[in-house]
């Protein structure tokens, strides 16, 4: 990693670069330490030349007591994660299941209230000390969530969602998915994957309603049919067909 771990008020926060922009960015409930989230975050802040900002919004890193296997478990494509034995497989599955129920405790603990609350009391504040003066908001997974709320804000000039979750945290939060993307205030790119939900897809509802909006020609909607959710940060880029709608993806997220 080329940034570090610093405590930003009461959050802890792994922060890399420099500059007059920010991305703050919303890890998928996995955090910054696994899969490619820290690389990514690396390469964006060394090509924009940017500081880049993710807080660690779990006081316990990961939900539920999950820990890395049970995210390669659940969501890894890579080849190595294939050729494990069955029985790890199988230990994986068995703790999933067991963690469950103090994982969605976990996440519909961290509503609204509480990750606005971190980001309005410890991120910005740091940021505005820095001379910041423009900040972007970028997320995977549940973390686009996090970058739909914030867009909710004047405080963010941008933002993008990753193989987003976002309608099915409204669901698990009791939100209502289309009133928060009608609240949005900035150019937004969404990135799906095949199986992301298809209301976030460039033939979908909520694209068609941020293209009325002010900003709408600076909003992008793509899909990548090739991929399965949390490839970007997440899939085996021993996969060619992964390694290059990554490349395509990281690409876009840069430009």
């Amino acid at each position: 990693p080329k940034g570090s771990l610093q405590m930003l008020g009461d959050t802890e926060c792994y922060i890399v670069g420099q500059g007059r922009s920010a991305i703050v960015v919303g890890t998928d409930v996995f955090g910054v330490e696994s899969g490619r989230t820290r690389e990514i975050c690396d390469i964006l802040a060394s090509s924009l030349l940017v500081m880049v900002v993710v807080p660690v919004f779990f006081s316990t890193r990961l939900p539920g007591g999950l820990d890395n296997d049970h995210a390669e478990t659940m969501i890894s494509t890579s080849r190595e994660n294939k050729k494990s034995p069955w029985w790890r497989k199988m230990g994986a599955y068995v703790g999933i299941a067991c963690r469950l129920p103090g994982f969605i405790r976990d996440l519909k603990s961290h509503n609204w209230e509480k990750i606005g609350a971190i980001l309005n009391n410890d991120v910005l504040p740091y940021l505005k000390q820095q001379g910041v003066e423009k900040i972007g908001i970028m997320g995977f997974c549940w973390g686009a969530w996090i970058a739909a709320r914030a867009s909710t804000s004047p405080d963010f000039c941008c933002a993008a969602g990753v193989h987003p979750s976002t309608t099915s945290i409204c669901s698990l939060l009791s939100e209502d998915h289309n009133d928060l993307c009608d609240q949005v205030q900035c150019p937004t790119m969404i990135l799906t994957a095949k199986n992301d939900d298809a209301c976030l897809k460039e033939d979908g509802p909520i694209a068609t309603a941020m293209a009325a909006k002010p900003f709408g020609a600076d909003c992008v909607f793509k899909t990548f049919p090739d991929m399965k959710h949390g490839w970007v940060n997440r899939a085996g880029l021993d996969n060619e067909k992964v390694a290059r709608d990554y490349q395509v993806a990281m690409d876009m997220l840069k430009d």
